[in-house]
């Protein structure tokens, strides 16, 4: 937690929003698929100061694991384009729920 505070400090000098992004890898979804989720009480931790997005969810339950991943073992390597796909979506809908991102359209986007 004391990275996540100095995180939210340095956030706040600079004004920016800190953001905590989870974004699993194929042997932890394995491993989340065997024993759980072991890594809760630290995200929870990480909440008191900032927000979380955590992908574990769009991740876990689908039946096409190894064709998120760019690497044909058990970590996975990369995420795989289609991989790259379903993160984007999710993060961009964490964003939107968050009201971080209030544009719906590609088009209405700052190009920065």
């Amino acid at each position: 937690t004391k990275l996540a505070d100095e995180f939210k400090r340095y956030a706040d000098e600079q004004g920016f929003i800190p953001l905590f992004l989870l974004m699993p890898q194929k042997d932890d979804l394995l491993l989340i698929k065997k024993k759980g989720e072991y890594y809760k009480p630290v995200l929870q931790k990480i909440t008191q100061y900032m927000t979380v997005i955590d992908i574990t969810e769009t991740l876990l339950h689908r039946e096409d694991l190894d064709s998120l991943y760019s690497d044909p073992n058990e970590y996975g390597g990369h995420y795989s384009a289609a991989g790259n796909k379903i993160v984007a979506e999710a993060i961009y809908n964490e964003l939107k729920k968050l009201n971080v991102i209030t544009k719906t359209r590609r088009s209405e986007l700052s190009p920065h």
